[in-house]
């Protein structure tokens, strides 16, 4: 495991597979105080023979995730993927332990910056010798109150998992912008246009090509349209509006005149938006109840 290696025996390690995979950057410079290797060995299809499951790369930003397969007493590359990180040790695991058939899972940095971020659960499963993805899920999303912008924050994990399910919780909420809590003294989300906190069920369809989101049962509260919106890695402000016009409008008519006035400038209350500023421009702005 990476805790128990010394960074000349990760750096090794890395370039051996650099040249099992045929992958060579030489753009980076070796460093084994930043070497990343981690490995599994474990057999993750139908097949009885063994896969070696391996994140590997010269630092946390230029990862790959590599796939042999044991043929012949020996291993060959079956799959390679580039994944990013950032400041931080990749994540990859097995789910579902118990079923022949497994699911993977690895944490994808898809964006990140000032007042932005978005992380994402890459599910993969393995067929035909092919880790193919089978779902994408929002880790950890968030914008952070840039100017004529909806703000929000959007979380996942996986409650628990067998070879055709997968149960996850999401949490989510949008805002506009902020105001004193009265009580506390600190920043609180203000006015909250949408939020929630749900399990979903994802189940692989009867031709084995799909995943889809169970919405039968009557507790689920997300829409299929608002739930293709929270795993989008971008919307804009029209889509939100679209998705969650039912919530938009009932926080509309909760809020005050000057609140009102505000959701009208950033979504023009379900119509086309994005072509004003709020009239607080900044990093952040503030309203009052």
């Amino acid at each position: 495991m990476q805790d128990n290696q010394t960074g000349e025996k990760r750096l090794a390690l890395v370039k051996e597979m650099e040249n099992l995979a045929g992958i060579y950057t030489p753009e980076i410079e070796p460093d084994s105080n930043y070497a990343y290797f981690t490995m599994l060995s474990v057999n993750i299809d139908l097949d009885p023979a063994t896969e070696l499951l391996v994140m590997s790369g010269r630092n946390f930003q230029n990862c790959r995730l590599l796939v042999f397969k044991e043929k012949n007493e020996e291993y060959a590359l079956i799959h390679s993927e580039p994944v990013n990180a950032w400041y931080e040790n990749p994540v990859m695991g097995i789910l579902n332990t118990n079923d022949s058939e497994k699911l993977i899972y690895i944490h994808d940095l898809v964006n990140h910056g000032t007042g932005i971020y978005r992380e994402e659960i890459s599910l993969k499963k393995m067929k035909d010798e092919k880790l193919e993805e089978i779902l994408r899920l929002p880790y950890h999303a968030y914008r952070e109150a840039w100017g004529g912008m909806v703000s929000y924050e959007i979380s996942s994990r996986i409650r628990n998992a067998e070879k055709n399910e997968i149960r996850i919780d999401m949490e989510y909420r949008f805002h506009l912008g902020y105001c004193e809590d009265p009580v506390s003294g600190t920043d609180v989300p203000y006015p909250i246009l949408a939020e929630g906190n749900e399990t979903l069920l994802f189940y692989e369809t009867a031709d084995g090509g799909h995943w889809k989101a169970d919405f039968s049962g009557e507790e689920n509260i997300l829409s299929q349209a608002q739930l293709d919106l929270l795993l989008k890695a971008d919307f804009t402000e029209e889509e939100f509006a679209n998705a969650f016009k039912k919530e938009i409008d009932l926080c509309f008519k909760k809020s005050s005149p000057e609140v009102q006035e505000e959701i009208t400038r950033y979504l023009g209350k379900g119509q086309e938006s994005g072509n004003s500023m709020p009239k607080n421009e900044g990093y952040r702005f503030y309203l009052n109840k």
